[in-house]
């Protein structure tokens, strides 16, 4: 039967618009334009059913759901479909007990779900916090905006099984106790690039020990942005970001900017801004506020910031080897351990033939040698860069 109550003035061309008559009734229903009539297609008690239905009905097209609590019983899925999934600020109860409340993947080619968008929820886990939020799997141009997601397990995961990933984007999320802001995963292909992935405008409370703002494990993302990105910490034990060990670049020519990590736990005993790998990261302005064990933990050497005033590493200054001495020990007030292959030295002085070395740096100061004592003192200048 056609539809005369619903609104004809939304904004978008919508081949479908769910609605939930009355919120406290589980009963949802799904009409679709033919013509100038519009007609209710699918309903029923069973939201993600209804939902699926819609979705499976369409190779591309919108569907829009209207303002209400939705409760799911499993992933609403697109798959292979070029899907934009709307809303005005729909509650999305998942009370599956792992899986997420949306998926978006392709299973031959990422052009499948090129386009599609999921845009305008709030996403609820269930009592145990252990499902997920939104799964992105093997696609290219997917976007995922302005939701709200919390209590679930991870809230969103970048995923890569048959192919990589491509050109996907994160813009205003918000995620208020998740074990995993962002995560992403390589699903053992071997196809561990994500290129181009956007992620602007994130937000996470952190509220359980064990948590990760973004996790990247042996994963690559090259020419992508990560920008404005921010932790706040109100457990222990947790990182804000987590570079796992990789055995290639984990952001190749890549932009890791504005991104800040805020404590409010007092007495810390493991709480990190973030954990570096085996491979190098430039972050642009990162910045750390209130007490964590450390700001940066793991290979401390391989984070290298500007314009990060928390964290030095870059100095210089001048030593002075006194007569009669053959050594000076420096404190160089960097925020690594340095690496004496990275330390240089100016003599501002004749050193007479005498030659210089380095030794025994640690995490507060180094040595600076001279191969013999002389009867006067000398000045020596270092840099680190």
């Amino acid at each position: 039967m056609p539809c005369m109550g619903l609104s004809k003035c939304i904004p978008y061309p919508y081949s479908y618009i769910i609605q939930k008559p009355d919120p406290n009734v589980e009963w949802y229903e799904a009409y679709r334009d033919i013509g100038n009539k519009r007609y209710r297609q699918f309903q029923g008690s069973d939201a993600k059913t209804v939902i699926q239905n819609a979705i499976d009905a369409l190779d591309a097209g919108g569907i829009f759901m209207k303002y209400a609590p939705y409760n799911f019983s499993d992933s609403a899925v697109i798959q292979d479909k070029k899907i934009k999934l709307w809303s005005d600020g729909a509650i999305i109860n998942n009370n599956h007990a792992t899986n997420p409340a949306f998926i978006i993947r392709s299973t031959s080619s990422f052009w499948d779900v090129e386009g599609s968008v999921i845009k305008g929820f709030q996403i609820n886990g269930n009592a145990s916090k252990a499902n997920n939020g939104v799964l992105i799997q093997d696609a290219i141009r997917v976007t995922l905006e302005d939701i709200d997601i919390a209590n679930t397990n991870i809230a969103v995961e970048l995923k890569n099984v048959t192919s990589w990933s491509e050109a996907n984007i994160l813009r205003n999320i918000y995620v208020s106790d998740a074990l995993y802001g962002v995560k992403f995963t390589d699903g053992g292909s071997g196809h561990q690039s994500f290129d181009l992935t956007n992620i602007n405008h994130f937000i996470m409370n952190i509220y359980r020990s064990g948590a990760y703002g973004l996790y990247m494990a042996d994963s690559h993302m090259n020419r992508g942005v990560i920008n404005n990105f921010t932790t706040w910490h109100h457990a222990d034990s947790c990182y804000g970001f987590y570079f796992a060990d990789s055995t290639q670049p984990q952001m190749i020519n890549a932009f890791l900017g504005c991104v800040g990590f805020e404590s409010f736990v007092t007495t810390p005993t493991a709480l990190y801004g973030i954990r570096m790998g085996s491979q190098p990261i430039y972050p642009y302005k990162a910045y750390f506020v209130g007490s964590f064990t450390s700001y940066v933990t793991g290979t401390t050497n391989n984070f290298i910031p500007t314009n990060c005033p928390q964290w030095v590493n870059k100095n210089n200054g001048t030593g002075t080897i006194t007569a009669g001495n053959t050594y000076v020990d420096v404190t160089h007030n960097l925020s690594i351990t340095p690496d004496i292959t990275r330390i240089s030295l100016i003599p501002k002085d004749n050193l007479n033939g005498k030659y210089l070395w380095i030794s025994g740096s640690n995490s507060t100061s180094f040595r600076i040698n001279i191969s013999s004592s002389d009867t006067v003192n000398h000045n020596i200048g270092w840099s680190y860069d």
